[in-house]
């Protein structure tokens, strides 16, 4: 963990992480084999 960050704030970041993919493939339906194919 990041010295400059709190506890709290560190326990945060896989929240937000999953957050993220489930708005991706949930809500957006984009699958993980249509991820590998794009180049970023």
């Amino acid at each position: 963990m990041p010295t400059n960050i709190d506890f709290e704030s560190a326990a945060t970041i896989p929240y937000a992480a999953l957050t993220t993919w489930a708005a991706i493939i949930r809500w957006a339906g984009l699958r993980p084999q249509e991820l590998e194919k794009r180049s970023f």
